[in-house]
């Protein structure tokens, strides 16, 4: 469980808001540039780059199984909970076995929350990103993270008519949001 406090943001005009250059946009939209066996998919939110990573050839990680979890109001946005197979490493760690293990280990699964592009274009989901940070610093929905330096922002943007949720991460120390992403729910 993430150690968090409350935190009541520096008077700041939403206007100068900052997003990291070369990051944002890639987070989310993006082919997807890393794995790991601890938590899954970093970035990775547009589905069919999802999909692609998963089904690349130089790519030692097979997806397993998906289940997807739709949005109750907004088509294109789903929780998806998966599980990945990869072949066991000898004691060298550099030839495969043959035999596969199945991960995360035992009853968990990795969890994400991703976007259809073919309903909600890249540019769309970049768009209501910023708004949804916009609405999170205005109405003070934003969770301090003390040992990462980190603030998550919890905004919502109007998606013809509908309330879109997203959290996004800033950076306390250069002030930059450094992605967003689209959420079913925001944590606690």
């Amino acid at each position: 469980m993430l150690k968090v406090e409350k935190h009541e943001p520096a008077a700041k005009k939403v206007s100068e808001l900052k997003y990291k250059k070369g990051y944002y946009v890639e987070h989310t939209t993006g082919i997807i540039n890393k794995f790991t066996e601890r938590n899954g998919i970093s970035g990775g939110h547009n589905y069919d780059e999802f999909k692609k990573y998963f089904n690349s050839n130089s790519n030692k990680y097979e997806l397993e199984s998906v289940v997807k979890k739709k949005h109750p109001d907004i088509e294109g946005i789903f929780d998806i909970e998966y599980k990945v197979k990869c072949e066991k490493m000898d004691y060298t760690g550099k030839n495969g076995t043959g035999e596969h293990k199945i991960l995360p280990n035992k009853n968990r699964v990795y969890k994400k929350t991703v976007y259809d592009p073919k309903i909600i274009s890249n540019d769309e989901i970049i768009d209501l990103s910023k708004k949804a940070m916009e609405d999170g610093i205005k109405n003070e929905r934003i969770i301090r993270l003390v040992k990462q330096n980190k603030l998550i922002i919890q905004g919502e943007a109007d998606y013809h008519g509908k309330k879109l949720k997203f959290e996004g991460i800033k950076n306390v120390e250069t002030d930059e949001i450094e992605n967003a992403f689209p959420v079913l729910e925001w944590r606690n």
